[in-house]
């Protein structure tokens, strides 16, 4: 499994949603309306297609980018969030 960080451009429910079907609830979170962490057993270029920003599938006008997560990050920010990152992490291990 590997963790993902999903920047959208600007919210795009079409994308929201694919991604909530894709990655059903544990394997993500919602940090804003558009950002989302999420966990899966798949490459970025798979998730960037599954969430309609490429392939033949693509959502026009979805415009955001992928991050693959290292197991490295700081900052400030809800306690659930932190949480979420280590039950992600452990699924990896």
């Amino acid at each position: 499994m590997s963790t993902f960080a999903v920047i959208l451009n600007e919210p795009n429910e079409r994308v929201v949603a694919r991604l909530r079907e894709t990655f059903p609830e544990p394997n993500h979170l919602s940090l804003s309306p558009t950002v989302y962490l999420v966990s899966g057993d798949l490459l970025v270029e798979g998730l960037t297609a599954a969430l309609g920003f490429a392939g033949d599938d693509a959502i026009d006008g979805a415009v955001g980018v992928v991050f693959r997560l290292n197991g490295t990050y700081g900052g400030r920010i809800h306690q659930s969030v932190w949480d979420w990152l280590a039950r992600a992490e452990a699924v990896m291990a």
